[in-house]
This record gives structure tokens, C-alpha cells and sequence, in this order.
């Protein structure tokens, strides 16, 4: 990784390390790091600002989007969330004693499923044509993807037993393991770069300028 332009104080050299990956995942789409470690630091940055006397400034990576909306700005009616990250048992351990709290049970019955590592949208609908396609963003903000959603077979008109849909659907962009592996190779045989992975791939479609 290239040297960063520093200060004297740790959190702002642990913001701008963030920025410049930020800027490789975001508008690159070539990471350097897997998501453990960014997510590392991004929880580090945020016992360190939490620590200070001051708040973080605005442009922090705690408080800002992580990188510019390429097809504008879009504000989502409600938060998209994100699921919290449990690195150890421990951090398990105290997720789950919480939720045993707030429910009043010892032992709650508890789900576990695979998460599809893709890019998270928000669909909007009316009579069954796609209106508008968003990324999730930083959860209040993301950005408008809808001509190339509507490239992605099944997205542009949808429906169901009850008839057309309508309002609003989240869902995950993603990369089956097949038909990552063909692109991977696509590319080589184009002579590109590789992408690091999947969920980089499904980004840099959904940023591509030509939807086709």
C-alpha cells in the first residue's frame, strides 16, 4: 500500500488510510484488503473518535459515505441498514446474552444462514415496472443504478401471485461462483486485471456507462 499523507494523530491517519481505501473499493473497484480487516479498521476509527473529547468531523469515514455517487445522489425514504460484524465468540457471546435481554428469554431459538457477499439495492415499483434502483450506500444516501438494474433479467418487470409489484424491495447484486469464474476468465483472455472478487465484479457492473 503507498504512503499516506499523515499527521501527528492516530485517528487521522487511520481516516485517511480508510479514504484511500474507500477510494479503490468504491471508485475503483479494486480493493486492497479484505472486508475483515477494513471493517477492523472502521471499528477501530470509532473507539478513537469515541475516545476524544471533540466529535468527529463531518468528513470523517464514521459520518460520511464511503465514496461519490458515480449516477447520482438518491435519498432512501427509510435507513437501509447493515448487518453488525462479530469477529470472535466473544463479540458472539455479548450479541447474544443482548438479545436474550430484550426478549426476557435465556434461550432464544436462533437462525443462521449464508450471506450473499454482493451489493445490497433498494427497488422501487409501480405495476410492475422497475421505477427506480438505488445502492445502499451509507444507508441514508446511496446512489441511482436504475438503467443498469434494469439490465439485469427479471428486474425490469416483476410480478407475482398477487399480481404486479409494487413499493419498495431490497435485494442483493451478486455473482454466482460460475458465472464469476466465466468473467474471470473472459477477462484474461481479453487481457485485463482479474477482479479481486465477486462482490467487486457485481459493483463495477452496476457502474458500468453502457447498461448493455
Amino acid at each position: 500500500m503507498p504512503d499516506h499523507q499523515t499527521t501527528d494523530s492516530p485517528t487521522d491517519r487511520l481516516r485517511a488510510q480508510i479514504r484511500y481505501h474507500d477510494h479503490r473499493y468504491y471508485e475503483l473497484q479494486a480493493s486492497e484488503i479484505n472486508d475483515a480487516d477494513y471493517d477492523a479498521m472502521v471499528t477501530e476509527l470509532h473507539r478513537l473518535e469515541a475516545a476524544e473529547s471533540r466529535p468527529p468531523p463531518s468528513d470523517s469515514p464514521t459520518q460520511a459515505p464511503g465514496g461519490r455517487a458515480a449516477f447520482g445522489p438518491v435519498t432512501h425514504p427509510e435507513p437501509m441498514l447493515s448487518l453488525s460484524n462479530a469477529f470472535s465468540e466473544a463479540d458472539f457471546n455479548q450479541w447474544r446474552q443482548r438479545i436474550c435481554r430484550e426478549l426476557n428469554d435465556p434461550s432464544p431459538a436462533l437462525v443462521c444462514e449464508p450471506k450473499i457477499d454482493g451489493v445490497a439495492l433498494r427497488l422501487e415499483y409501480r405495476d410492475g415496472i422497475l421505477q427506480q434502483a438505488a445502492t445502499r450506500g451509507d444507508g441514508a444516501i446511496g446512489e441511482d443504478v436504475t438503467e443498469t438494474a434494469r439490465a439485469i433479467p427479471g428486474l425490469a418487470n416483476a410480478s407475482g401471485p398477487a399480481g404486479p409489484a409494487q413499493g419498495s424491495y431490497r435485494g442483493e447484486i451478486h455473482f454466482p461462483r460460475t458465472a464469476f469464474a466465466e468473467l474471470q476468465e473472459s477477462r484474461k483472455q481479453q487481457g485485463l486485471p482479474p477482479y479481486a472478487n465477486a462482490r467487486n465484479a457485481a459493483s463495477g457492473a452496476l457502474r458500468r456507462l453502457e447498461p448493455g
